[in-house]
């Protein structure tokens, strides 16, 4: 029987280890022991001596800790008040100096310490003294005063089996009112902490807070203390802090005010008072991309490209014959042939476009529509340039505006590139306000190209030459008496986004008649089927895929809770 006690007693003996919650660091390092001593000054800064004893093992690669703090906190009212923190010295526990690196974050309001030699890694236990010193720390809450600080931080990647804290204030220890929390960020309970008056070294009173098991990563212990108001000139945040992010604002409403004013007198159009009449047929004779160029502004879409392929196509210098889509998942394709050679009687950017899709003009020349898909964009660019020279010319585009948009959104991306440049480095009001600012530029920048009076005449006008297309079974008269007017009206439909409704008007002014769907020359292929509605899906196909194809580019409070108030942070191994 005194065999089985001793022998229980043996492995008692030599399991209590195990249960001593100790951290064996097998796959990053363990904080052994936090030891923290806080001293609250009447100014409202802390006096910070940080004691961290690191078990590293055998682990390979460390070379040390990183020790994180923030530099701001969210005090009541939703204000964030700057608590700047001053290092003192970076230390053994002999007081020797160790290497470190320092770096700051305004982004994120943080300062982080890199303690250690990246040429000198380390192993087993080693220590860290750190001290330093943080203003504002303590804030004015009705008619007391609060100390809400999280006194180990909840960012930390390591475990901690021993935390403990001692708080010095400048108050009798009767006066005070102090409740802790420890866990997860936001957690509103104290599980493994505790807290009792003590008395220092130097005799004085301090509140000593300390855990009774280990501190998992990401777990933290807050300490919220409240004294009669007097006690310590507390901080007040300045009027920046309060309204500091919303004075940004002002830059983007200045940046809107003076582009405004710059558009109305650069970039606003005329102002015609004239009323709105049919037109039946397209103003000044100016093509499908022209006047879509003189209604976006000079800005180019898909569907001009396309309309002034068709218009080409009417005009007989190419033919487009249709390719039946091969197996159950193909898809429909078709072919260029190129008629006519010549192309001095072209204006600059259509001789461009036949150039672009068939190289060499030879007659009889083809390519095919899918051989240009992820290619072709790459001349829109150019495609819009001569465009609009042409624009220029007829003195429908203000020349000067235009360079006013190059100017303005070149400045638009800059600002948006400080924006971005200036997230590590300036407060998060600054950069919106940058960015935003940027936008802004942009936006100006689109829309400041001006019309000349003729341009816009020429724009009212357009506005009764679209009526006419989306409406033309009301004008039956004038459709007859026009020549081919619907392949000639085909292509202005196409790039004004009204191909169904043109096609539809054709179908009705020639529904009391025997006509079938007309023969187009240019074409070649099931468009030319009996059916009106057949017709009609074969163009509206034809329209939408040169549109894609062309177009496409390669797919690419008084409260509290852990982790809350100021002080915290984190930290981890390296």
């Amino acid at each position: 029987m005194k065999f089985f006690v001793a022998l229980v007693a043996l492995i008692g003996t030599l399991l209590l280890p195990l249960g001593s919650g100790a951290t064996e660091p097998s796959t990053d390092c363990v904080v052994q022991k936090f030891d923290s001593a806080i001293t609250i000054n009447t100014d409202a800064s802390l006096r910070v001596q940080e004691d961290l004893t690191v078990d590293c093992g055998s682990l390979p690669g460390k070379h040390g800790i990183f020790r994180i703090l923030p530099t701001r906190a969210p005090y009541p009212e939703g204000i964030y008040a700057e608590t700047p923190v001053t290092l003192g010295s970076i230390t053994n526990f002999e007081d020797q100096p160790l290497t470190y690196e320092e770096s700051a974050s305004r982004i994120d309001s943080t300062i982080t310490w890199k303690i250690g030699d990246p040429d000198k890694t380390i192993m087993g236990v080693q220590q860290y003294r750190l001290t330093y010193r943080v203003d504002n720390a303590v804030y004015a809450d009705e008619s007391r005063q609060v100390f809400n600080w999280n006194l180990s931080g909840n960012f930390w990647q390591l475990p901690i089996d021993s935390f403990s804290a001692l708080v010095e204030l400048p108050i009798d220890k009767d006066k005070v009112e102090y409740t802790i929390y420890d866990g997860l960020r936001g957690s509103t309970e104290a599980k493994i902490s505790q807290a009792s008056w003590d008395t220092n070294s130097q005799g004085k009173d301090v509140l000593h807070i300390f855990t009774t098991d280990a501190l998992l990563p990401e777990n933290g212990v807050t300490l919220v203390a409240k004294f009669p108001s007097g006690t310590i000139n507390t901080y007040s945040p300045t009027f920046l802090e309060q309204y500091g992010t919303w004075l940004w604002f002002i830059l983007p409403l200045a940046v809107t005010f003076v582009l405004f004013s710059l558009w109305r007198r650069k970039g606003d159009d005329p102002n015609l008072k004239r009323p709105e009449l049919v037109q039946y047929g397209p103003p000044a004779k100016l093509s499908p991309l022209e006047l879509g160029l003189l209604e976006s502004y000079g800005e180019i879409k898909p569907d001009y490209v396309t309309a002034t392929m068709i218009d080409l196509a009417v005009r007989g210098h190419l033919r487009i014959e249709e390719i039946a889509k091969k197996g159950l998942f193909g898809k429909k394709d078709y072919q260029l042939v190129l008629l006519k050679a010549d192309t001095s009687g072209l204006k600059s950017y259509q001789k461009f476009l036949l150039e672009k899709l068939f190289g060499a003009m030879a007659e009889g020349s083809t390519t095919k529509l899918s051989d240009n898909k992820n290619t072709f964009h790459t001349h829109l660019g150019e495609l819009k340039d001569q465009g609009n020279k042409v624009l220029e010319g007829a003195q429908l585009l203000d020349p000067a505006s235009l360079i006013w948009r190059g100017a303005l959104i070149t400045v638009g991306i800059v600002l948006i590139f400080i924006a971005f440049w200036s997230i590590a480095t300036f407060s998060p009001g600054f950069m919106i306000a940058v960015g935003l600012s940027g936008v802004i530029t942009l936006v100006f920048g689109v829309i400041m190209p001006r019309r000349t009076d003729r341009g816009a005449i020429l724009l009212h006008e357009l506005k009764g030459f679209k009526l006419y297309l989306s409406k033309a079974e009301k004008y039956r008269m004038e459709f007859y008496e026009k020549e081919n007017i619907f392949e000639k009206y085909l292509p202005y439909a196409i790039a004004f986004a009204l191909t169904d409704k043109w096609l539809a008007a054709f179908k009705k002014i020639y529904a009391d008649q025997t006509t079938t769907a007309p023969m187009l020359g240019w074409y070649v292929g099931s468009a030319h089927a009996a059916s009106f509605d057949s017709f009609n899906d074969s163009i509206s196909s034809l329209s939408s895929q040169i549109g894609q194809t062309l177009g496409s580019t390669p797919g690419g409070s008084g409260g509290g809770f852990s982790g809350g108030g100021g002080g915290g942070g984190g930290g981890g191994s390296w």
